[in-house]
């Protein structure tokens, strides 16, 4: 008997990348489920990342089992998905994982090409909700399915040399988003920027010339975020004035808006 391939999640699916670590992505991600505009329907992050930081940095214990425990338990992952205390965002961590635990989630992404849609199916997502996916540093096995079915990609990168280099890499791995009909939206989010140094400031010129429209914005370094994960509150509330508030609050704006047009595109269609 043929079984059907499963459908896209019907939510706008936003994710977050990155080619280097420490740049930043899962700060972003975490801010963006924070501070995104939208208040008809759900906000649910979920953390692809086996760093497992995604779920610690909305207030989440790190002990909170995730999806690795439930895949590895063949258990649906709306058991683990976590409502935020004090916020009507949702979690749904990656949990701490084991090596079976991980050996378990290649296992299904090698051999079941819509096992990762059929998770998500779970999490019964309408139109009106938003799923933000933070996914793990470089290439990895989730990238292809998640670059298949989102909407939005946002890659985080930083204003020096090393990051340049790898600019060219990042956006090979990207190009399948402009393949697909409708073409999915790609832009790029420049973290920690530091405006007491110039050569800072002359690598995020570059970016800038060399990313265009592609550019969602910039966020300069600010070491309250730092101060934010290491004694666990969150920046904002307790600093919304804060350089990088201001600045991910803008970004998260912008994505709103794009959001928006979107849906009205897609409500016309």
């Amino acid at each position: 008997m043929h079984t059907p391939m499963p459908i896209r999640p019907k939510a706008h699916i936003v994710a977050v990348v990155s080619a280097k670590g420490g740049v930043g992505k899962t700060t972003f991600a975490a801010a963006l489920a924070k501070l995104l505009e939208h208040p008809q329907g759900r906000v649910v992050a979920l953390d692809l990342d086996p760093q497992n930081s995604l779920g610690a940095q909305l207030g989440l214990p790190p002990s909170t089992p995730g999806l690795s425990q439930a895949s590895h338990g063949a258990e649906p992952w709306n058991t683990v998905c976590q409502a935020l205390p004090d916020s009507p965002v949702e979690c749904l961590p990656f949990g701490h994982a084991d090596a079976a635990q991980l050996h378990t989630l290649e296992q299904h992404l090698a051999n079941e090409p819509g096992w990762l849609m059929q998770q998500l199916a779970t999490l019964a997502l309408t139109p009106d909700d938003v799923l933000i996916i933070d996914l793990p540093t470089g290439p990895n096995t989730w990238l292809a399915p998640v670059l298949a079915m989102a909407d939005q990609v946002v890659a985080v990168t930083l204003p020096d040399t090393a990051s340049y280099r790898v600019l060219d890499t990042l956006q090979a791995w990207l190009a399948p988003l402009h393949q697909r009909t409708p073409a999915a939206r790609c832009s790029y989010l420049i973290n920690q920027v530091d405006p007491t140094r110039a050569l800072n400031l002359d690598m995020c010129q570059v970016l800038r010339q060399r990313l265009g429209r592609e550019l969602l914005g910039m966020v300069r370094l600010d070491y309250s975020l730092d101060e934010a994960q290491a004694f666990e509150f969150d920046p904002f509330a307790k600093v919304p004035g804060s350089p990088a508030c201001q600045d991910l609050r803008a970004a998260a704006h912008a994505l709103a808006v794009t959001l928006a047009h979107h849906r009205q595109e897609s409500s016309a269609s």
